[in-house]
Protein backbone atom coordinates (compact mmCIF):
# COMPACT_ATOMS: atom_id res chain seq x y z
CA UNK A 1 0.00 0.00 0.00
CA UNK A 2 2.86 2.36 0.73
CA UNK A 3 4.16 1.74 -2.78
CA UNK A 4 0.90 3.09 -4.23
CA UNK A 5 1.24 6.29 -2.23
CA UNK A 6 4.86 6.73 -3.27
CA UNK A 7 3.91 6.14 -6.92
CA UNK A 8 1.04 8.61 -6.66
CA UNK A 9 3.32 11.24 -5.12
CA UNK A 10 5.98 10.89 -7.83
CA UNK A 11 3.35 10.80 -10.56
CA UNK A 12 1.77 13.99 -9.28
CA UNK A 13 5.20 15.58 -9.04
CA UNK A 14 6.18 14.65 -12.60
CA UNK A 15 2.83 15.70 -14.07
CA UNK A 16 3.22 19.20 -12.63
CA UNK A 17 0.44 18.97 -10.05
CA UNK A 18 2.50 19.65 -6.95
CA UNK A 19 5.42 21.53 -8.43
CA UNK A 20 5.47 23.95 -11.38
CA UNK A 21 6.98 22.36 -14.47
CA UNK A 22 8.83 25.53 -15.41
CA UNK A 23 10.84 25.42 -12.16
CA UNK A 24 12.11 21.84 -12.62
CA UNK A 25 15.78 21.05 -13.37
CA UNK A 26 16.72 20.45 -17.02
CA UNK A 27 17.19 16.68 -16.68
CA UNK A 28 13.84 16.24 -14.95
CA UNK A 29 12.19 18.54 -17.45
CA UNK A 30 13.22 16.24 -20.32
CA UNK A 31 11.49 13.31 -18.62
CA UNK A 32 8.43 15.37 -17.72
CA UNK A 33 7.90 16.65 -21.25
CA UNK A 34 8.07 13.07 -22.59
CA UNK A 35 5.01 12.18 -20.50
CA UNK A 36 1.84 12.81 -22.51
CA UNK A 37 -0.33 13.83 -19.55
CA UNK A 38 1.91 16.76 -18.68
CA UNK A 39 0.40 18.98 -21.37
CA UNK A 40 -3.07 18.02 -20.17
CA UNK A 41 -2.19 19.06 -16.65
CA UNK A 42 -0.89 22.36 -18.04
CA UNK A 43 -4.23 22.82 -19.72
CA UNK A 44 -6.13 22.11 -16.52
CA UNK A 45 -3.88 24.27 -14.37
CA UNK A 46 -4.22 27.21 -16.75
CA UNK A 47 -0.50 27.68 -17.31
CA UNK A 48 -1.01 28.68 -20.94
CA UNK A 49 -2.72 31.98 -21.51
CA UNK A 50 -3.89 32.33 -25.09
CA UNK A 51 -6.87 30.51 -26.54
CA UNK A 52 -4.76 29.31 -29.48
CA UNK A 53 -2.32 27.50 -27.15
CA UNK A 54 -5.20 25.92 -25.26
CA UNK A 55 -6.74 24.66 -28.51
CA UNK A 56 -3.42 23.13 -29.56
CA UNK A 57 -3.07 21.37 -26.20
CA UNK A 58 -6.65 20.14 -26.40
CA UNK A 59 -6.03 18.72 -29.88
CA UNK A 60 -2.85 17.01 -28.65
CA UNK A 61 -4.69 15.44 -25.73
CA UNK A 62 -7.55 14.31 -27.98
CA UNK A 63 -5.08 12.79 -30.44
CA UNK A 64 -3.20 11.04 -27.64
CA UNK A 65 -6.46 9.65 -26.28
CA UNK A 66 -7.48 8.35 -29.69
CA UNK A 67 -4.09 6.69 -30.13
CA UNK A 68 -4.38 5.03 -26.71
CA UNK A 69 -7.92 3.91 -27.50
CA UNK A 70 -6.90 2.43 -30.85
CA UNK A 71 -3.83 0.66 -29.47
CA UNK A 72 -5.78 -0.67 -26.50
CA UNK A 73 -8.52 -2.06 -28.73
CA UNK A 74 -5.97 -3.65 -31.09
CA UNK A 75 -4.18 -5.26 -28.15
CA UNK A 76 -7.49 -6.52 -26.74
CA UNK A 77 -8.43 -8.07 -30.11
CA UNK A 78 -5.01 -9.69 -30.42
CA UNK A 79 -5.26 -11.24 -26.93
CA UNK A 80 -8.77 -12.46 -27.67
CA UNK A 81 -7.64 -14.06 -30.94
CA UNK A 82 -4.71 -15.74 -29.20
CA UNK A 83 -7.00 -17.07 -26.48
CA UNK A 84 -9.41 -18.49 -29.08
CA UNK A 85 -6.57 -20.19 -30.96
CA UNK A 86 -5.22 -21.80 -27.81
CA UNK A 87 -8.62 -22.65 -26.43
CA UNK A 88 -7.95 -20.76 -23.22
CA UNK A 89 -10.94 -18.45 -23.49
CA UNK A 90 -13.19 -19.00 -20.48
CA UNK A 91 -16.64 -20.34 -21.17
CA UNK A 92 -19.31 -18.80 -19.00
Amino acid sequence: MIGVFIGFFWGALLFGVRYPISAMPILTLCVVLAVFSTSGMGLLMGQNGSMHEIQILLLKETGTGLIYLTLGYMLFRWFETQAKKRGTLEAV
